[in-house]
């Protein structure tokens, strides 16, 4: 911000993102639609296996991904009337960790962050009739 790099889970931090989230939900719901957000899934780019404090690196990815996720909540929460919040974290990384998922013979994210041409039909399926449900609710 202003040529600064904002600290994740700072107050500054935390109002940067919170403030792009509004414009960003004022742009988009003005004309009565619902914003879906989605938590972001935990990753592990396959470059870690590279370097020697990879666990390091992790931690803090994984730091990072919880203070985002969390911001989303709360942004969810604070805008009930045209926020839902999707937990793609949780369908992507079960267990609360990354996670390297097969589904139905598919592996899910071959480089540790990006959901492959086939699995990303494996998440529009888990997905879609959760969008399908936001929207039917909001329809009076």
């Amino acid at each position: 911000m202003d040529g600064r790099t904002l600290e994740a889970g700072t107050a500054k931090s935390d109002a940067y993102i919170l403030e792009a989230l509004q414009r960003q939900a004022d742009m988009l719901t003005s004309g009565g639609a619902r914003l879906v957000l989605l938590t972001f899934p935990y990753s592990k780019p396959s470059q870690w296996v590279l370097v020697s404090d990879a666990d390091e690196h992790e931690q803090d990815d994984r730091r990072r991904i919880d203070i985002l996720n969390d911001i989303y909540r709360r942004f969810a929460v604070q805008h009930p009337d045209n926020v839902t919040l999707v937990d793609l974290n949780g369908f992507a990384c079960p267990d609360g960790r990354f996670a390297d998922l097969l589904v139905d013979g598919i592996r899910m994210r071959e480089d540790g962050i990006h959901f492959t041409p086939k699995s990303s039909y494996i998440v529009a399926r888990w997905l879609a009739p959760q969008i399908v449900e936001v929207v039917a609710a909001s329809r009076p």
